[in-house]
């Protein structure tokens, strides 16, 4: 499991896919997006477009397999710059994989990078 910090990440759905950002571990949100008590059949609140998703189309996944990192900020780095090129990332990402699930996150705008 990957503890990095300031990532970009990928989840891999049956026939869907997801790409988020997070400055926290990345450990830490996997459990936000596919809790234990979803595999004991309880029912609970739903935050999260992933968990809905799972909970809609009653799609069993392996969390440690569907949850892969693709980009790390550097920790090197100031703050403030670590969280705009995590934002750059993430549309760059969401612009080039177009996953399905991330309908909130499409571009009004075209990116015009230098």
């Amino acid at each position: 499991m990957v503890n990095d910090f300031e990532s970009l990440f990928n989840i891999n759905l049956s026939t869907y896919t997801y790409i988020g950002r997070t400055t926290r571990c990345v450990c830490l949100r996997i459990p936000e997006h596919h809790p234990a008590w979803l595999n004991e059949w309880q029912t609970k609140s739903i935050h999260s477009v992933i968990l809905s998703h799972l909970v809609d189309t009653e799609d069993k996944i392996d969390a440690k397999k569907a949850f892969k990192v693709i980009y790390c900020i550097p920790t090197n780095l100031n703050f403030i710059l670590r969280i705009r090129l995590l934002l750059i990332a993430e549309a760059v990402g969401i612009y080039i994989k177009k996953p399905n699930i991330c309908v909130q996150k499409k571009l009004v705008q075209t990116l015009s990078l230098p």
